[in-house]
């Protein structure tokens, strides 16, 4: 059972125009702009009127390590957290929590050990444009929607793998297409900036390469086996989760 693939080295970003992409709606606020001599797509994004960000701080007692444990301790009373979103150290909401920024206290158990952990939400500010946790915000909430796309993270980007391209009979590859984006402030404007891209796949597995490994040089197979993975990032296909092989 071989369950890893390889991503070809030369599995950089390759932007290009898809032919069968649909034209934009005219009403969309698509702006070109030029950067190291290229075109950029970015769209302006326009804020809802008397529309509000809240930054939180969340503080546990006692302390949790794990990120999602505490996602999970959180969630437990996201009835009370109106339309926040937590990354694990910091809440953020459309509106207050809690009349005069009163701090909320709320009580979660542990799963793992029963312990029963308090936790302390306290207002920090409300956010403005120029800020440099506004431009976080919208980037999180960037990625959870490419989520629920269904696209999958490999490496920095998302990807559609239901689109992909099977190029196995003659190359043993794949191509899946996908989007780099940023979110980046332009004056008083917050701009998403949105790229196209491929991802190029290998379909041979790390076992196979290991193998024609030990069938051209039995002696140096280790040292061989050094120089061809060393390096590579490879792919989990039961959960689309990469992996740099650092050491054999």
């Amino acid at each position: 059972m071989a369950p890893t693939l390889v991503p070809a080295e030369s599995s950089n970003k390759h932007k290009s125009k898809s032919a069968n992409m649909t034209k934009e709606p005219d009403n969309l606020n698509l702006v070109s702009k030029k950067e190291n001599g290229g075109e950029k797509n970015v769209f302006a994004w326009v804020a809802k009127p008397n529309w509000r960000l809240m930054l939180y701080s969340v503080d546990m007692v006692p302390e949790t390590d794990s990120a999602m444990v505490r996602k999970r301790l959180l969630y437990v009373h996201k009835d009370k957290l109106a339309s926040g979103i937590y990354d694990g150290t910091v809440l953020y909401t459309n509106s207050t929590l809690t009349p005069g920024h009163q701090p909320l206290v709320l009580h979660s158990k542990r799963e793992s050990d029963g312990q029963v952990v308090i936790i302390t939400i306290r207002l920090v500010e409300e956010m403005q444009p120029t800020d440099y946790n506004y431009t976080v915000f919208f980037n999180i909430l960037l990625r959870r929607c490419m989520e629920r796309m269904k696209m999958q993270l490999v490496g920095k980007n998302y990807y559609d793998p239901c689109a992909k391209v099977n190029l196995r009979r003659n190359f043993k590859l794949e191509v899946w297409p996908g989007y780099e984006t940023s979110i980046r402030q332009d004056g008083n404007n917050i701009l998403l900036c949105c790229e196209v891209i491929h991802k190029i796949l290998r379909l041979d597995t790390v076992l196979e390469q290991m193998q024609e490994v030990y069938k051209k040089d039995r002696e140096n197979f280790r040292s061989g086996c050094n120089k061809v993975l060393l390096g590579c990032t490879v792919l989990t296909r039961y959960n689309n989760k990469t992996y740099r092989i650092d050491n054999i």
